[in-house]
């Protein structure tokens, strides 16, 4: 027989300091709290709509049978961190450790029995709690989890002290007609028998059961394992769902049900904006920026791979002006996330705002769009304002200017001096005097540079050409800058002049700049120095050729010279000091000799090379064999007249020509000769005496 109410009751008045799970009653929320609020911002997960949300039957929070729990950051064995709890009793008796095995608190909520709960209490029902509430899904299946316990466990299971509880859904049935009341808070794979005491119990599917005596943290002798209510559903239709629970027999011994926060849910695709480029508006990106990150999520993996439409529009073009998006939404069966990546392309090109606008149908009751506005950002400018110092200051104040490019969402930029400062003034000594620039940097890692400045009490404030050196008659071109005008010692006004000295020279120039008021003067010299002329000489060995041997050896004799150039009458260029010059066939040829020493100073000279001897050249034997010597070429210097006569030894004819430039090739007939003796007869006159004919013979040798 049960003990008495007064027994119990007293045992409740014990405070638990060690207590882990932390309940906020319903009176005790906050006072904007309410049915609605509970189940719209704790037990609603994505993919449903709901409204018409009451507890017994009213849409205030009437009784502490109802609140909010949590685990906190402590790992208990409910299985579940967080959520709504209701309860037969106070909510707040859920809270353990399990100290006792028969606890009972009797609310006294409301007198409303919902039908549902009616229908499956067998007896007499008492403290009754109904939560309920009107929903639309978005998907073909709503589902969320719980976890059910008693005080009724263990002693009382299959008695008639049976506490009850239901999960009741009405609406159409996609598999035909409708729902009236049918409850979904089944055992899994069970053949729809109902969760309660007596179906879950450590003899009946005790794998869904947990033995809580002195558990830590819940005060219920026992409860389930995690379980799920699920029912398939129309989507776009209006249902109604009561989550009801009652004492069946006596008020006595608490029970409840814990429902997981966000587990109320349909299984559609939701998505959220992560901004990588970080510019201050989520749906803002620039092209000089990462772009932006979309994360499509859904709650539950599925059984098939489903595939969604993106619809892709804006202004700004796909592929063009952001890498190519696919415009597909895929995921694969157990796929409960993907990312879809807006990487702006930077072209370089400004141009007004843009528009990516993508559209896609996360159900059949909805239409999400997601716009963003895609926006050219204009290079940096960057300077350095500063007051230039005067004689009497010992440092100056710099501060970094900048324009354009992408700022966060405080409006900084990144600044990196030359000195290695980082912020965006800084303060610099006069002297000595030191060139200051610095970079810059925006939100994206976008960089300008500054310009360079020099900051000092103006010294050596001039840039002048270096020393130099030159070959008489060289004209040399000396430079200076950094002044606002100068004066050189030749008189020059000019910062650039040309100069031809006659020997080593020191020129001078004064340079004047105005800064800060006063007039600055700097002195500088530049020296010419006049370098050594080579003499250029030619020696010939032998000093002339001859029709027998038209070659001499020619010598670079040259004082001062380390290089030379020599330029033959064919114009043909060698360089070495001593060269082989094989003449042409003519009275003389001019061989001309340039020597350079290591200032690229030169000297030129001229050498003629003169053909003595015989007017008629004749060669005393060839080979005719496509070889070299394989012509009888008859030279001659100056002729007016010319022909010749080729006999073979019995006096026949072989070959005859009157054109000096025609020579014998060693063939008669076009057959070519037999080796041998060749009688030639060559008959010439000279220019100077075009009417005396002379008369030259002699014999060549044929050879093979």
């Amino acid at each position: 027989m049960r003990r008495s109410i007064a027994f119990i009751l007293s045992i409740t008045l014990v405070v638990n300091s060690f207590s882990q799970l932390q309940i906020t009653p319903g009176p005790e929320l906050p006072y904007e709290w309410t049915p609605e609020s509970l189940v719209r911002y704790v037990l609603l997960g994505s993919g449903v709509d709901i409204f018409n949300v009451k507890f017994n039957n009213t849409e205030e929070l009437s009784c502490g049978a109802i609140a909010r729990f949590t685990t906190g950051s402590i790992t208990t064995n409910l299985g579940i961190t967080e959520g709504i709890i209701i309860s037969t009793g106070y909510a707040t008796g859920a809270d353990g450790p399990n100290d006792g095995g028969q606890y009972s608190t009797q609310p006294r909520c409301s007198t409303y029995v919902h039908p549902g709960i009616r229908a499956i209490a067998n007896g007499r029902i008492c403290d009754v709690a109904t939560l309920e509430f009107d929903f639309i899904p978005k998907s073909t299946y709503v589902k969320f989890r719980y976890v059910f316990g008693s005080e009724e466990y263990p002693e009382y299971v299959g008695q008639d002290y049976n506490d009850v509880f239901g999960f009741f859904i009405t609406g159409p049935n996609p598999h035909g007609g409708n729902y009236d009341n049918e409850n979904i808070a089944i055992i899994p794979n069970s053949g729809g028998t109902p969760v309660s005491v007596a179906t879950v119990n450590a003899n009946s599917y005790s794998w869904h059961y947990v033995n809580n005596t002195q558990g830590a943290h819940i005060q219920y002798d026992g409860f389930t394992v995690p379980l799920i209510a699920y029912a398939d559903v129309v989507p776009c239709s209006t249902y109604h769902v009561a989550m009801s629970i009652c004492d069946v027999g006596d008020a006595i011994y608490d029970s409840g049900v814990f429902l997981e926060a966000e587990s109320f849910s349909a299984n559609t695709v939701s998505s959220y904006v992560i901004n990588r480029g970080n510019t201050g508006n989520l749906y803002t990106i620039h092209e000089s920026c990462p772009g932006a990150e979309i994360k499509f999520y859904r709650p539950y993996t599925e059984t098939v791979d489903m595939i969604y439409n993106l619809q892709i529009e804006g202004t700004a073009i796909n592929g063009i002006d952001y890498e190519l998006i696919d415009s597909l939404i895929y995921f694969a069966d157990t796929t409960l996330q993907i990312s879809l990546f807006i990487n702006p392309i930077n072209d370089s090109v400004f141009e007004e705002d843009e528009t990516i606008i993508l559209i896609y149908n996360p159900s059949p009751c909805e239409t999400d769009t997601i716009k963003f506005t895609l926006r050219n950002s204009e290079a940096m400018q960057a300077y350095i304002d500063y007051t230039p110092p005067i004689g009497t200051d010992t440092a100056v104040s710099l501060t970094a200017m900048v324009s354009n490019g992408v700022l966060d969402s405080n409006a900084n930029y990144r600044y990196l001096w030359s000195t290695g400062d980082t912020t965006r003034t800084i303060v610099v000594p006069t002297i000595p005097s030191e060139y200051y620039w610095f970079e810059v940097y925006d939100k994206c890692n976008g960089i300008a540079y500054s310009d360079t400045i020099l900051i000092g009490i103006l010294f050596d404030f001039s840039t002048h050409s270096e020393d130099t050196s030159c070959c008489p008659g060289d004209t040399v071109v000396l430079r200076v800058s950094g002044g606002d005008y100068q004066i050189w010692s030749t008189g020059d006004t000019s910062s650039t002049i040309m100069v031809v000295p006659t020997e080593t020279t020191i020129y001078t120039v004064t340079s004047y700049k105005l800064w800060n008021n006063t007039m600055w003067e700097d002195e500088v010299m530049v020296k010419v120095e006049m370098s050594s002329v080579p003499k250029a000489q030619i020696v010939a060995k032998p000093p002339y050729v001859t029709t027998e041997e038209l070659k001499t050896t020619l010598v670079d004799a040259s004082v001062g010279g380390d290089k030379r150039i020599w330029i033959l009458d064919d114009g043909t260029k060698m360089y070495d000091k001593i060269i082989t010059y094989n003449m042409p066939f003519q009275d003389s040829a001019k061989v001309e000799l340039i020597s350079i020493n290591t200032k690229k100073c030169s000297d030129t000279t001229q050498k003629f090379i003169y053909l003595l001897n015989e007017v008629i050249w004749v060669p005393q034997a060839f080979t005719p064999n496509g070889e070299s010597n394989n012509l009888f070429d008859v030279k001659g210097c100056a002729l007016e007249y010319y022909e010749i006569t080729i006999y073979n030894r019995w006096g026949e004819q072989i070959f005859y020509s009157n054109d000096i430039a025609k020579s014998w090739d060693g063939t008669y007939k076009g057959n070519l000769c037999m080796k041998d003796y060749y009688v030639y007869h060559i008959r010439y006159s000279h220019i100077n005496n075009p009417n005396e004919i002379l008369l030259k013979t002699g014999t060549v040798l044929l050879l093979k």
